[in-house]
């Protein structure tokens, strides 16, 4: 096996650049902008990821089979996927003691980080990988893995966000004047 190129320093620097300072998530504005941020440079990494896996599927050299090409458009659309995670609506709420969200969410933050890795790395592996079928699709199986257990990840620290499937319908409460709190 071939060993896999990782996420080069400088988009590791801007993913943690980007990353929230959760202490000050209790004012809404700054849980806003920390979140619009960090949710913004997390889609643009999965959008180099979904731009990689195209390029692998439209690259003249690259002689993929009928199923070689429907695994990475299957890819492809699981990664767009995310972004409806990551553009969730509602009100910023953190569930919980302060004192055992936040060190709750720092933890997610880096499955999320070396979920990301793991899957950069497995589509470098896919490229090198075009000529042997076999190899592909399972290289393929298993970034379907970690692209599901990232969604997981990524909805896991939306429910300590308080933006769990029912924030959407709990803007309208919130319009409403019951509560307080950042709107992304």
């Amino acid at each position: 096996m071939t060993q896999a190129a990782t996420l080069s320093p400088i988009r590791v620097v801007r993913l943690l650049d980007a990353a929230p300072c959760y202490r000050f998530y209790w004012e809404g504005s700054s849980a806003v902008e920390g979140e619009k941020s960090y949710r913004l440079e997390i889609g643009v990494l999965l959008k180099e990821c979904a731009e990689r896996l195209l390029y692998i599927s439209e690259s003249d050299s690259a002689m993929l089979s009928r199923d070689q090409h429907d695994a990475v458009d299957e890819l492809v659309e699981e990664i767009g996927e995310i972004f409806k995670l990551l553009n969730r609506k509602g009100n910023i709420r953190l569930i919980g003691e302060v004192s055992r969200t936040v060190p709750a969410l720092e933890r997610q933050d880096m499955v999320l980080y070396m979920l990301l890795e793991r899957i950069w790395s497995r589509i470098d592996e896919m490229s090198c990988l075009q000529a042997d079928s076999v190899g592909f699709l399972a290289e393929a199986a298993s970034l379907r893995r970690d692209i599901s257990d990232f969604v997981d990840a990524a909805e896991e620290r939306n429910r300590l966000l308080g933006l769990g499937w029912e924030s959407e319908f709990q803007i309208r409460r919130e319009l409403l004047g019951e509560g307080r709190g950042g709107q992304v």
